[in-house]
């Protein structure tokens, strides 16, 4: 009896795997952001 309780809460994600994958998200937009930022003057002409 106890050991399927301990199971069926380890399978729901817990506050702390919510938070963890909200900041990887978070992460991953920033990467894109930066990367985006890097290149994009790259691909506009060079003239004013």
């Amino acid at each position: 009896q106890d050991e399927k309780l301990l199971g069926d809460i380890d399978e729901l994600p817990t506050e702390t795997d919510t938070f963890n994958l909200a900041i990887q998200q978070n992460l991953l937009q920033y990467e894109i952001y930066t990367i985006t930022q890097e290149v994009t003057p790259k691909i506009r002409p060079l003239t004013p």
